[in-house]
């Protein structure tokens, strides 16, 4: 993760929410990522903004990976540790862009909402291929562009949820204010997140925008409404 793009205290503020019953991340991002990574398990994964580590624990517990777990948060790694302490997981404090492995290193790459806070995302995925092995995976999720685009579109009244996409083609950086606290995005279109795939050499295998169905969940009607992410997986053939 670029250094300098979120704040320790903003990732403070974060981890507070991200350990609440009913975060998005448990209940909507990671079904899936992990649906999409199905059974198959075993050998080495490297997770890519590991944050809490809820992910690198559920793939060293679940899916038997031996797991790599990289966070540019100090804070966010302290608390990974002392939550799965125990597990089979190295924990990596780091920058993406300071980070080098061996070519074909894992077997399995997963970020869950990192990529939309990197500058330059097209070298990280050109080295998140050359670090699979040949038939490896990559699996990501971002924000999604339509909220990326716009962070501060919201469009609600009368439990109507709608969203105000404006700059859509005009990629780039945007700020706005996050759980109070000044924030930054990098905005893609769709196309350039499968364009990048596609120039690193990895093949598109799955793409989606995840849905609620628990109808018992705030955020259910929002999700079907304006998606609130976009997950992406991609196969190394060569």
């Amino acid at each position: 993760m670029s250094d300098g793009i979120i704040s320790e205290e903003l990732w403070a503020q974060f981890a507070e929410q991200r350990l609440e019953e009913g975060n998005l991340n448990d209940h909507l991002d990671l079904p899936t990522i992990f649906r999409i990574l199905g059974d198959a398990g075993g050998g080495a994964a490297l997770d890519l903004g590991c944050g809490l580590g809820q992910s690198s624990f559920k793939l060293a517990e679940m899916l038997n990976y031996s797991v790599v777990a990289v966070d540019g948060s100090s804070e966010m790694l302290d608390r990974a540790r002392n939550l799965y302490s125990g597990s089979r997981i190295t924990w990596l404090e780091s920058t993406f862009e300071n980070l080098s492995f061996n070519d074909q290193s894992f077997d399995l790459i997963v970020s869950c909402l990192s990529f939309h806070f990197v500058c330059d995302l097209q070298p990280l995925i050109r080295n998140c291929a050359s670090w699979l092995k040949r038939g490896g995976l990559l699996v990501f999720s971002v924000r999604h562009p339509i909220r990326t685009c716009n962070p501060v579109g919201e469009l609600t009244t009368d439990q109507e949820f709608g969203w105000s996409v404006n700059e859509y083609a005009n990629e780039g950086l945007r700020t706005f204010k996050w759980l109070g606290l000044d924030c930054v995005n990098f905005h893609r279109t769709v196309s350039t997140y499968i364009r990048f795939l596609r120039n690193a050499g990895l093949r598109l295998e799955a793409l989606e925008e995840p849905i609620s169905a628990d109808e018992t969940r705030s955020f259910a009607a929002e999700s079907r409404s304006v998606p609130f992410f976009l997950t992406i997986a991609a196969r190394k053939i060569d």
